[in-house]
Parts: structure tokens; sequence; C-alpha cells
């Protein structure tokens, strides 16, 4: 990356993701695509002389990727992330663009040897020395040219030069720098009453002539719901059955292939003879997850068991032994206690509980503004929201101390920006008969204190908060210029861009 990255500025990396360095994570890590080519045909973001491809694209999102993959190993599911990553992408390619043409635009350039001494610079080995000759091979095999790669690294770095000239335009006063380190270290509690509008109190059911009086009112509505989800209420045909096994490693040999085919006749055999099957199991199966249950399985369905055991289990008849099967972990046999056909639940029977769920909605939503709306009123009379609550006997949830944090983050109420905003504007012990709307839940609070820091406090914070304060001033007046950067280049006809060529790709 370049030395302002290297710098930790998150003002810089917060608008330009990845920068110039995933080009060559992808060509030096042996992780990324080969013989990628630029087709104008495939361009996506177009803007003056710069031109991004969907080859370009791909680089970018599977950089992207490959660091979620890191910070967040096997829970990262890339097939899920998938939108997220392409809008992600675009965004951050589209908002290079922006700021590369507007450098542009102002005379800035990137000299060969600006390029040459960044490439030196970030590939340099342990022992000092250059491998040119793989960083050619490199930059040809994923860009076809190197003439292609010198317009994407100059795009790249304009866009840096760019930031930084508006980064260094930025500055905070001293009154911005103690209204920012007043609001980090201020503290807050609040007591707050959350109205489920999906659910109701536990013990609390909707009558059944509540629910056929629903029912009677929306009986379009069910049906839509059931068609929409009509695989829920369809199962396969099952079987309750047995098995033994003799384990068997795929590498087995000959011999060892015969001794365990053996030992399953003689096992079968004694079956046969009369020997309970489910004995024999706990006798001689070698599975050890069911031979205690006499190689009980369960009820499975054909998807749920291997090809020559699923075959062999949906073609038998109950209580007749299978013969002798090969299957991945070894040789079998099953036996079949039960088969039990599948089928669709029809409507009528889905219907009552369908009914049952939406009344208990409906009602859940009917009391949770009911209450609210009784909550709000009495703050407004002159109440505070404890008093209202518990004569209303509601719950009263009480936080820990509170910071402001961007996200509006609240233990107990997730994302509630709106919610943290009050908590901090309003004075110590004042209810609020704002409802609030998070999610299925709705919201009234209750500030129960807040403490202001010391000057020593502030004073002795005040490297740290000078940073924070300045970090954030950059991101949020960078993001602004850009955006508006981009609507004007937009609105002009100069910038165009060909999104569904990879979205969701």
């Amino acid at each position: 990356m370049l030395d302002a990255i290297r710098r930790g500025q998150r003002w810089l990396t917060a608008l330009l993701v990845g920068g110039v360095g995933f080009v060559f994570v992808v060509v030096f890590g042996n992780q990324g695509p080969g013989n990628v080519s630029t087709s104008s045909a495939t361009s996506i973001v177009e803007l003056g002389d710069f031109v991004v491809d969907a080859a370009e694209f791909d680089l970018e999102r599977e950089s992207q990727a490959r660091r979620l993959r890191d910070q967040l190993g096997e829970q990262f599911d890339e097939r899920a992330a998938g939108a997220f990553l392409d809008q992600q992408v675009l965004r951050v390619i589209v908002e290079r663009t922006v700021l590369a043409q507007s450098a542009h635009e102002l005379g800035l350039e990137v000299p060969k040897a600006e390029i040459q001494r960044y490439l030196r610079d970030t590939y340099r080995s342990p022992d000092g020395t250059v491998d040119e000759e793989a960083i050619v091979r490199g930059i040809e095999r994923v860009y076809g040219t190197q003439r292609l790669f010198l317009q994407a690294i100059e795009r790249d770095l304009l866009a840096q030069k760019m930031l930084r000239l508006l980064a260094s335009q930025i500055t905070v006063s001293e009154p911005e720098l103690e209204a920012v380190a007043r609001q980090l270290a201020e503290e807050a509690r609040i007591a707050y009453v959350a109205l489920s509008t999906e659910t109701l109190p536990a013990g609390e059911e909707p009558s059944d002539e509540a629910v056929e009086a629903w029912r009677a009112d929306h009986e379009a509505e069910l049906r839509a719901r059931y068609e929409a989800a009509l695989g829920q209420y369809t199962t396969a045909d099952r079987v309750r059955a047995r098995h033994i096994l003799f384990r068997l490693d795929r590498t087995a040999d000959a011999a060892a292939v015969e001794t365990a085919r053996e030992e399953a006749e003689q096992a079968r055999e004694r079956i046969l003879a009369g020997a309970p099957f489910a004995d024999v199991a706990r006798e001689v199966s070698e599975d050890d997850a069911t031979r205690d249950a006499g190689g009980e399985l369960g009820s499975l369905s054909r998807a749920e068991m291997a090809g020559a055991v699923a075959d062999a289990a949906f073609d038998l008849e109950p209580g007749t032994p299978s013969e002798v099967l090969r299957g991945d972990r070894g040789f079998h046999i099953v036996l079949v206690e039960e088969k039990l056909a599948g089928g669709t639940r029809p409507f009528e029977d889905v219907a009552p509980e369908l009914a049952r769920d939406g009344a208990r909605a409906s009602i859940a939503r009917e009391r949770a503004q009911r209450l609210a709306t009784e909550l709000s009123e009495a703050v407004r009379g002159g109440a505070s929201l404890e008093a209202a609550a518990r004569e209303r006997e509601l719950t009263l949830g009480r936080t820990a101390s509170l910071r402001r944090r961007p996200d509006g983050f609240i233990p107990d109420l997730g994302a509630a920006p709106e919610v943290m905003a009050a908590a901090f504007a309003l004075p110590p012990g004042t209810s609020s008969p704002r409802i609030f709307e998070l999610g299925n839940r709705l919201v009234l609070l209750q500030v129960l204190s807040r403490t202001t820091p010391s000057e020593a406090e502030l004073a002795a914070q005040a490297s740290s908060i000078r940073s924070a304060a300045l970090d954030q001033k950059r991101t949020d007046a960078i993001a602004t210029w850009v955006r508006e950067a981009q609507t004007r280049y937009e609105a002009e006809g100069e910038l165009r861009l060909n999104a569904a060529l990879v979205m969701g790709s």
C-alpha cells in the first residue's frame, strides 16, 4: 500500500478500500485468475480517459473476498455475501475513478518514476533485491499488457493524490475539538420500554374466536402465504430403518474386502435364521453411532441416505433384511421397519396454524401501539416513563453507562442511532414522549443520568481525541465531496456505468 495507508489513516481507507495494493495481492500471491484480458466491450465504468472493465472488477472482488475470509474465517459465507460484495466493489471502483478524474482535471500527474519507485518499494525482497521479471510476468498474466496495467495504476495513484489534497484542506478548530472531546467522553444511562409488535407476552394467546375472526377477514392472504411456502408443508417419502456396518477403508486390498464381505454374509445368515436384527447389530456392527441402539437409523428420506443403501431401503418390504450392500464406508445390511408416505399438507390442515400466527401478530401489534400511545400520553402529562410503565406492569429495561457510537448500538436494543441521540440530547431525569420504531419493537426512553468528563480528563485524552475528531471530520467531508462529484459527472453524462455486467455475478 502507499505510505498514507501504511500510516493507518482511517479517513483514507474508509473511502478507498483496498487501494492499488489489490492488484499485487492477486499477481504475486498466485491466487488470482490467469490470462485476464481487457476489452472495451466489457467496460463497467467510464469517466474521461479512465475505463474499468469487468476483469478488473473481478480482481478487486476477489481481493475483498479474500480479506473478509482472512478476517472472519469459517464464518465468512461468500455466496451469502455475494450481493454485498458486488455493491461494495462497484462503489469503491466508481469512487476511485471519480477521484482520479478530479485529480486529472486539476492537473495532478503520476510520473513514471513514481510508479517504478512504488513497485520497487513494495516488492523489494528481504535481501533488498527486486525481481523485475517476475513483476512483469505477473502484470502481463493478469492484465494482458503492461500498458493496461499502467493505466490502472495511474488511476489509483491519482485517486490517492486527490484524497491527500482534500484531506490537507480539512482541519479541526479548538471549539470543534472541545465539542468532539466532550461528546466522545460523555456517558449516559437510560431506562426504556420495548414493546414487541410481533409477539405477545408469555401466557397470552388469542382466543379461538379471535383466530376464527382473523381468518375470516384474511382468507385470501392465508392462501397466498400457504402457496408461497408450500415447500415447508411438503414431506418426502421416508423409512424407519436399521443397519449393520462392516467398516472398510477405501484403500483396502482385495483380501480385506473379501473378509469384510464374508463377515457381512454370515451376519445376514444369522438374521435369516431368526436372530433379531437389533441383537446382531449390537454384537457385530462397526458403526459406533448406531450400534448400541441396535443399528437404528431413525426416520430418513432417500436424500438423507447413501446411494446403494437408499435404493435398497426404499425397495425393501418392511421386515425383510437386504442383501449385503457395498457403500462408501464398507458393507451394509439394511432392515426397513416401516415406510412412511410423504405428501403435502392440505391448506385446510395448515390454515388454523397460519391464522393463529396471524392473529397473534395482529393482536401483538395492536397491543404494542396501544401501550406505546398510553405511555407517550402519560409522559406528555408529566409522568415519568418509569412510573407509567410500573402502573401498566410493563418491564422496564436499564442500560449500563453508554458512550456515543457511530452505529448507535445499545445493548438489548441493537442499532438504535435515534435512541442514542436522544439519550445524549435530553436532560437527565427526562422522559421522552417520542415512540421510536426499532424493527419489530416500539421503544420509549427515559434518561436516568449523564456524566461529563472533567477538564483534567479531557486534557489527558487530548491527543487521541484530536486524532479521532480529525479522522471523523475528514471522512465525512471527503465522502460528501465524492458523492457530489459523482452526482455532477452523472448529470453531465460523463460518468457511464454498466453495473448489470457484474452485479450478481
